[in-house]
């Protein structure tokens, strides 16, 4: 006989479960299956059965590789953010491996290797990533290019920095990307920028634009003027 719980307790979709409730009315009396004792036992029972579930499932949650749901909380617990096109394994793996990736926080060189695994590796190894500029006030610049190469350049800048200038840095992104998407675009520079710095200055500006005052690009001003108009090559800060 089988009765009714007054509200759900979780786990009953568990078919292939050893549950407690089946186990039960096998080997208690029969006097105690009828209609008050079965019914006392059922409850007692299924309460076990929901407490073992809701522990199993508890557990497993804290493994990123078990599924979707345990690795978008692990992740996100681990402020490891998912790129739009990585795989679960992918993804599963660097969620695992977050502890030597925060270990690295705040370097430029990290921030540029979460940017490269957010936009995925494939596109670089095929020469179409997303390239990302990390630039400090001192004039040290970090390059992430399309190919996935890392770089390291120091840029003349000139003249004399602000006062506190030595903790500002800008980050161009060469994203062809809407406004709208700026805070999707801007999370992972300023989730792995160091600690001690400035607000990170992110800027989005069209790819192959370049930016005046700054490092040559592999790109001509014709060639430029031949791809956009001045009004397409208008960078906007993300706030």
């Amino acid at each position: 006989m089988s009765f009714d719980l007054a509200y759900p307790l979780g786990g009953e979709e568990q078919e292939n479960f050893l549950r407690f409730e089946r186990i039960i009315m096998t080997i208690v009396p029969p006097w105690l299956r009828r209609t008050i004792g079965g019914a006392i036992l059922q409850g007692i029972a299924r309460v076990m059965d929901a407490l073992i579930y809701r522990a199993g499932y508890g557990v497993r949650l804290r493994f990123p590789f078990v599924d979707e749901d345990s690795l978008s909380l692990a992740g996100r617990e681990r402020s490891m953010t998912r790129g739009p096109t990585e795989t679960s394994l992918t993804y599963s793996g660097r969620v695992q491996g977050w502890l030597p990736a925060h270990q690295h926080r705040g370097s430029a060189w990290e921030l540029l290797r979460q940017w490269r695994a957010y936009n995925g590796q494939d596109a670089y190894d095929a020469n179409a990533g997303q390239p990302i500029d990390v630039l400090y006030q001192s004039g040290t610049l970090y390059r992430l290019y399309s190919n996935g190469t890392l770089e390291r350049a120091i840029v003349g800048w000139g003249g004399t920095p602000p006062p506190g200038g030595w903790a500002q840095a800008w980050c161009f992104l060469f994203v062809d990307a809407d406004p709208e998407y700026d805070a999707a675009m801007a999370l992972i520079p300023r989730l792995w920028n160091a600690g001690h710095m400035l607000p990170l200055n992110v800027v989005l500006v069209w790819p192959g634009a370049r930016l005046w005052a700054y490092p040559n690009a592999d790109i001509t001003w014709d060639e430029q003027e031949a791809l956009y108009t001045w009004d397409d090559l208008e960078p906007h800060v993300v706030t």
